[in-house]
């Protein structure tokens, strides 16, 4: 049974599928109860220089390519709601935050982590002011907490960031632990070009682990080539190319660009629909995320990994009661290829500079 009553939650919700994998990723759970939980095993698969990966200024290309190769590679930060004023604890979550923060220090990032925030600061008259004090002392509102971050003096020396929020939700909306919502779109606008010149041109990667809706997928039958399995292609981790030289020459170039470019947008489930989290484990989709890049950002660009993805948490599991099913849904902004280099420094890419 359930350990709460919120449909994005259920202890047992995992129905292990077989004779799945990815480029030797195996998608099949290793419990037939969902899940792994805690990744401790967890570790981020690096470029290997010594394999011919050493990255030079002749082959990058930054009309294609993000570049991504500072030290760190930029701020993280984690926003995580599990205690809610009305509505259900969200239990697991924290599995998800360690899992995150697992993935994100690997990968190069300066994490920071908040948690219970709630979606407005109440403007309180003298009658509720204590009562208000008493319960949201040392509580930091969603939308502040995002505008603190995009304040941050060190944007403007690294080259990416990630935010990721763990809540409840509806179509367009996070939910604050004051069971008010938070326009997606608003939240997200605190790191836009106007809002935060300093992250402008760079790739900010928003990770958002929340319902989407009500309404519950009860899957489909199809006939697929069990043995079907994703080709993933290096690319060259998309690198070489041979107008190279003519795209850096250009690189001062002013050129105006849109103030809401270069996002990309990682939804746990697609509009109208629940996201399942085990209460035990962990999300679906913050697990797959983890195991996708980890395993896979060596070689791969986040959209590629996205797609994969979305094929672990679509063909791997099904809740135990009803056997529903899930797909995320990215949505990207993107204008270049985004690749998170790990094992990379600015000195393994060349020692002109770029």
């Amino acid at each position: 049974g359930k350990l709460v009553s919120d449909p994005e939650d259920e202890i047992n919700n995992v129905k292990q599928q077989v004779n799945s994998s990815v480029s030797g990723l195996n998608l099949a759970s290793t419990s037939s109860e969902g899940p792994r939980g805690i990744l401790n095993d967890l570790v981020v698969e690096c470029i290997d220089n010594k394999n011919g990966n050493e990255i030079t200024v002749k082959e990058f290309n930054e009309q294609e390519v993000y570049r991504n190769f500072s030290t760190p590679r930029g701020l993280a930060l984690i926003i995580n709601n599990r205690n809610f004023t009305q509505m259900a604890e969200r239990v697991g979550t924290d599995i998800d935050e360690h899992n995150l923060k697992n993935l994100f220090t690997q990968l190069g990032y300066r994490i920071s982590v908040v948690k219970d925030l709630t979606a407005k600061v109440v403007v309180a008259s003298a009658f509720f002011f204590v009562v208000h004090f008493l319960c949201c002392q040392n509580r930091e509102e969603m939308l502040q907490a995002i505008q603190v971050f995009s304040k941050r003096s060190e944007h403007k020396l690294l080259d990416s960031c990630i935010v990721s929020v763990l809540t409840h939700g509806e179509h367009n909306e996070i939910f604050g632990i004051d069971d008010v919502p938070v326009s997606v779109h608003e939240f997200m606008s605190s790191l836009n070009a106007l809002n935060c010149p300093a992250l402008a041109h760079k790739p900010k990667i928003f990770i958002l682990q929340a319902c989407r809706g009500q309404r519950y997928d009860p899957g489909i039958h199809v006939n697929e080539d069990a043995t079907d399995t994703f080709v993933g292609t290096c690319f060259g981790l998309g690198l070489k190319h041979n107008a190279c030289a003519a795209a850096l020459s250009q690189k001062h170039v002013i050129i105006l660009l849109p103030s809401e470019a270069d996002f990309l947008i990682a939804y746990a489930t697609v509009p109208g629909y629940v996201s399942w989290r085990n209460s035990i484990r962990g999300s679906w989709f913050i697990q797959s995320l983890c195991e996708v890049f980890a395993k896979f950002s060596k070689q791969s660009d986040i959209l590629e990994m996205m797609t994969l993805v979305n094929k672990r948490v679509a063909e791997v599991y099904e809740s135990s009661r009803d056997a529903y099913k899930q797909v995320p849904e990215c949505a990207t902004r993107l204008r270049k290829k985004f690749f998170f280099f790990p094992g990379l420094s600015i000195s393994s890419v060349s020692s002109t500079s770029i």
